[in-house]
């Protein structure tokens, strides 16, 4: 029991002996590790110290090259600073060396001024000493003069030896250049006092003609003095002013007949052309072909010019048109030139004179013998009687009194307001107060529509003006001119209210633009000149006879719009007021005016003629042409002369 007993000791100890074995060995096992980590670090230190060796030992080596720089450093900056004394000593004798220079300078720069001075006076001597102050363009050109370099210079200004000016309506230009002195202002016998209306002047010199039933007798056309009392040194009456309206016809505005121009074309105008008056014998009725195929022929619609009322004159109207100072013809130069065969009525203008044809009937039957009228002969003037079987020629007039002047009317009724107004705007553009392209276009219509002669010069001024105006402005030269054309591309480039009426103005030449209906559908209800344009567009298509691009609803809508624009209150009369009802009278629309507008337009004018586009506004060209065509609307409606012509001008 007891040996039992020691060895469960013993197996007690050696167990514990195997665990402390066990927990050495892992000591030892975690000691040589931790030995192995040392031996790596001090190989690690060992080799960082190897580094650092040799790191010193290039240290060291940089250190003994430093010394011996900084001991040569040394060495030059003893050298430096012996120098640096010696330059500071150099610096300051250049100092005042500089002082001295610069005050010679400023010497030297007093003495050249004054130098420079005397230098340009010299020259400027020398240079009026040789050549004056001219340029070439101021010498005559072939002429030669020195100019300010010594050199030799040639004059440019042309010679234009004797200039002669021939005065007109609007100013002449005199050219630049030379003038001898010979040239000559003309002058004309005929610009006497009692050849110019009573009121007006002309080149200074004032009329005394009173005008009325005796102040439309004319001058006989004798210019030559047989003495103080003869018909050549008095020369009574009115100067004949003859206006060729390009439409084939010729106003007088002293009577205002417009008379037939002739042609040599073969066509019913035709120079050459005879005709019989009528019955020689009882009833003596005038029913020959002058009546039955000439007047039927030019009252046929559209009718010559226009007009379907054309006549043959009577014996005093067709002796208005001799000219006593000439003869074969006996006529004024508007009744005969530029007459060669094939010529129409547009292009020339023919008088025959041939002593055995030259008779031209009147409507004017002879008192002595029934059976006879009276002619007359334009180779020398004179009226003679022939039988009314007889084949003559035959120049047709219309018209009988100037009715469409309206000056013409203010003089015989002083009370006449309408008149009075019109009168007043017609000397307003005939002393050419307004300078708009547009303007002259608006006064040339009236000229046109109403015949109203003494705006005959509006056309010229009107193309004088457009070269230099808008794209719109040069595309309505087709309303005074059949012969202007345009492309769809024009059309395309007008823009606001032009470009709702130029499809119209050429609707004879180019189609409607695809959307065109739409745009005048669009524009209506915008109010303003929008809708007086779509007004006008409708006038055009109509007056030129071209396809509806609307309907009639829509025609009737724009005429009710723009009778809308007219506001009730005429104290106050506008522009845009004036246009809407200008545009309605022009269709024959009037009654859509109110009554009351008319006094309204006559308050506004001022004193100078013009109107005012609007209350507090100043005078307008474009408001004083619609006033203006207004008024003669309203005088005589119903005009069936076209707005846009459909002839060439």
């Amino acid at each position: 029991a007891s040996s039992t007993d020691e060895a469960a000791g013993l197996e007690a100890a050696l167990a514990t002996r195997d665990g402390e074995l066990s927990t050495c060995r892992s000591s030892l096992s975690g000691s040589a590790q931790a030995l192995a980590t040392c031996e790596a670090d001090r190989t690690t230190a060992r080799s960082a110290l190897s580094t650092c060796a040799a790191d010193a030992s290039t240290c060291n080596s940089s250190l003994a090259s430093c010394n011996a720089g900084a001991a040569a450093c040394g060495a030059s900056l003893a050298t430096c600073t012996s120098g640096a004394a010696a330059c500071g000593s150099d610096l300051a004798s250049c100092r005042s060396d500089g002082t001295s220079c610069a005050s010679s300078l400023a010497g030297c720069t007093t003495m050249q001024a004054a130098c420079s001075s005397d230098l340009a006076g010299a020259q400027s001597d020398l240079a009026s000493a040789r050549a004056g102050t001219a340029l070439s363009a101021d010498v005559l050109t072939g002429r030669s003069f020195t100019s300010a370099d010594g050199d030799s210079v040639v004059g440019t200004m042309p010679n234009r030896g004797a200039i002669s000016i021939v005065p007109g309506p609007s100013p002449r230009a005199i050219p630049e250049g030379f003038h001898d002195g010979s040239g000559t202002v003309a002058g004309d016998q005929a610009l006497v006092p009692s050849n110019i209306r009573s009121g007006q002047s002309i080149f200074g010199v004032a009329g005394t003609a009173e005008v009325g039933a005796a102040g439309t007798l004319g001058t006989t056309g004798e210019t030559t003095n047989h003495g103080p009392s003869s018909d050549g040194g008095l020369r009574m009456g009115l100067a004949a002013v003859f206006v060729d309206n390009g439409d084939g016809t010729i106003t007088d505005p002293r009577t205002g007949l417009t008379w037939e121009k002739k042609s040599r074309d073969g066509s019913v105008h035709d120079v050459d052309a005879t005709w019989t008056w009528g019955q020689a014998s009882p009833p003596h009725a005038m029913n020959g072909s002058a009546v039955s195929d000439f007047l039927a022929a030019l009252d046929t619609v559209p009718c010559h010019a226009r007009h379907c009322d054309w006549r043959i004159p009577n014996l005093r109207e067709l002796q208005s048109i001799v000219d006593f100072g000439r003869s074969e013809p006996a006529i004024h130069p508007a009744f005969d030139s530029a007459c060669t065969p094939g010529c129409d009525a547009f292009a020339c203008s023919c008088t025959s004179s041939a002593s055995s044809v030259d008779l031209y009937w009147t409507s004017t039957t002879s008192a002595a013998s029934p059976g006879e009228a009276w002619a007359v002969g334009f180779g020398s003037g004179a009226p003679v009687t022939s039988f009314k079987g007889q084949a003559l020629r035959v120049r047709a007039v219309r018209g009988g009194t100037s009715t469409s002047d309206l000056c013409a009317a203010a003089d015989l009724d002083p009370a006449d307001a309408l008149a009075s107004a019109a009168c007043k705007a017609i000397h307003a553009f005939a002393r050419d107060d307004f300078q708009s392209a547009r303007d002259y276009l608006l006064a040339d219509v009236v000229a046109r529509r109403f015949r109203v002669a003494a705006l005959a010069g509006m056309w010229p001024m009107f193309l004088r003006s457009v070269a230099s105006a808008d794209s719109g402005a040069r595309l309505y030269t087709r309303i005074g001119d059949a012969s202007k054309t345009a492309t769809l591309a024009d059309l395309a480039l007008l823009e606001g209210v032009d470009a709702a009426t130029g499809p119209a103005l050429f609707c004879r030449s180019l189609p409607y633009p695809a959307d065109y209906a739409a745009r005048l559908a669009a524009d209506l209800p915008l109010g303003g000149y929008e809708t007086t344009h779509v007004l006008l567009a409708l006038l055009w298509v109509q007056e030129q006879g071209c396809t509806d691009p609307s309907t009639a609803t829509f025609r009737e809508q724009a005429l009710a719009a723009t009778a809308a624009l007219i506001d009730a209150d005429h104290g106050s009369i506008t522009d845009l007021e004036l246009e809407a009802a200008t545009l309605l009278a022009a269709m024959g629309e009037s009654a859509r005016v109110p009554a009351g507008f008319l006094p309204g337009v006559l308050a506004a004018q001022r004193p100078s003629g013009a109107w005012p586009a609007g209350p507090g506004e100043a005078p307008l060209g474009h408001t004083t042409g619609l006033a203006l065509w207004y008024l003669h609307e309203v005088r005589f409606p119903g005009s069936t002369i076209p707005v846009v012509t459909a002839l060439p001008r």
